[in-house]
């Protein structure tokens, strides 16, 4: 089991002789953060720096309750992994809940992409270059909800592979462990059993065109609606105090995640958290957002008035021109795929 490694820009006297310099170039949106935060030296631990601000972040909320905090960053610059509790590494697993809807999303947009079948269809429709309908509009067919990700099933899916990260859940001040929960019913939109590494390194390679999905069907997915912040399996994270970029998040017995691409900078992250908090479960997402956003100003722009604008590489799926619009929204959480 390999804990990611930290690349350390080494601090030089012309780093520290044009610090006014780079601060313009980052300005104008010419540097990475990675590279400025280069300027600190290279003594610095990013590791060490993220599991402060998230120690911080769980004492000031969830103090001597169990659970905790790991999060995994990918930048331009390295990879990056820290979490409140002992031992965990990037490669231990937890339940990723609704960010299943991503994979759920990307395979009906890759079967779109392939002309297999077309998204905007009824599923009593023809398949393409067919005569039979996706579903026959007969009462053998006549299932319930047609539009839902997930149908019951009698499974045996209680138990997450080792190792694992133990999950909690708060209802009415009450903590529960959730280290065994058959979650089989919900196979197309919540099933996910993943890593930070793994978790990472897909809604990276999804939303940056990497993962076969082209460019345009990528963009058709980050294409939010105005009153949900949410596209085709894809959410548009922000708010006043924070821009995540775009990804998914999930809760479930047990386990909270967020898991987003930020475009802007090429920055991707999983924030997981194993106590999820039922009595107060959207403030605590936004408390997880405005941690997150936290972490990357303090350790990646320290020492900085305010974080640059970055230009991120260019992708097949957010190149100029193709990259989708955001339309002003509120801050949601739990919209279903549809």
């Amino acid at each position: 089991m390999n804990t990611p490694t930290t690349r350390q820009i080494p601090a030089t006297p012309i780093c520290q002789s044009t610090r006014r310099t780079l601060l313009k170039l980052g300005a104008l949106g010419l540097l990475t953060p990675t590279w400025l935060a280069g300027c600190g030296g290279s003594d610095r631990d990013v590791n060490a720096e993220l599991r402060q601000l998230m120690a911080q972040h769980w004492q000031a909320r969830y103090a001597g309750k169990p659970g905790g905090l790991s999060l995994k960053m990918i930048t331009p610059g390295g990879e990056y992994f820290a979490s409140t509790l002992d031992s965990v590494t990037a490669d231990w697993h937890f339940r990723g809940a609704s960010t299943t809807k991503t994979f759920t999303a990307a395979a009906i947009m890759l079967l779109d992409q392939r002309g297999l079948l077309r998204i905007d269809d009824l599923l009593t429709g023809l398949m393409p270059g067919r005569s039979d309908p996706y579903l026959p509009d007969m009462p053998g067919y006549a299932i319930p909800y047609k539009s839902q990700t997930h149908f019951v099933t009698d499974g045996s899916d209680s138990r997450l592979p080792s190792p694992f990260i133990s999950g909690f859940s708060q209802v009415a001040g009450e903590i529960t462990r959730y280290d065994d929960y058959n979650y089989s019913y919900d196979q197309g939109s919540g099933n996910i059993m993943t890593t930070p590494n793994d978790l990472a390194r897909w809604i990276r390679r999804l939303l940056r065109g990497e993962a076969g999905i082209d460019a345009f069907h990528v963009a058709s997915m980050c294409n939010v609606y105005r009153d949900s912040n949410y596209g085709l399996g894809i959410l548009h994270k922000f708010g006043a105090d924070f821009d995540l970029g775009y990804g998914h998040n999930g809760g479930t017995a047990g386990y909270l995640t967020d898991a987003y691409h930020d475009p802007k900078t090429d920055v991707s992250y999983v924030l997981q958290c194993s106590l999820i908090d039922f009595d107060d479960m959207l403030g605590q997402s936004k408390k997880l957002a405005t941690g997150l956003q936290a972490c990357r100003s303090n350790v990646f722009w320290k020492g900085f008035a305010s974080p640059p604008k970055t230009v991120a590489p260019e992708t097949p799926a957010f190149r100029p021109g193709s990259a989708p619009t955001a339309l002003k929204g509120g801050f949601q959480t739990g919209v279903s795929f549809r």
